[in-house]
């Protein structure tokens, strides 16, 4: 079997794997943020893009636990 690289993590896997383990869409994560569909489904990808009042909003109406936001964003 021939050798490759291992692949290099990417940065905020965690919070991608929460979201998605939350089962939030585009539509979904748009009512809670306040935002379009487009928006939220790049957030969603690119979870960098996400304010401390998106995390906030995620917390109080998408009802996702402080402590697992937390954990997703511990190394």
């Amino acid at each position: 079997m021939p050798y490759t690289k291992p692949l290099a993590p990417q940065p905020y896997a965690k919070m991608r794997r929460l979201l998605k383990g939350y089962d939030f869409t585009g539509p979904s994560l748009a009512a809670i943020l306040g935002c379009t569909a487009p928006t939220a489904r790049d957030r969603i990808q690119h979870p960098e893009k996400l304010t401390l009042e998106d995390l906030d909003k995620l917390r109080r109406y998408g009802h996702v636990p402080l402590e697992e936001i937390k954990d997703a964003f511990e190394r």
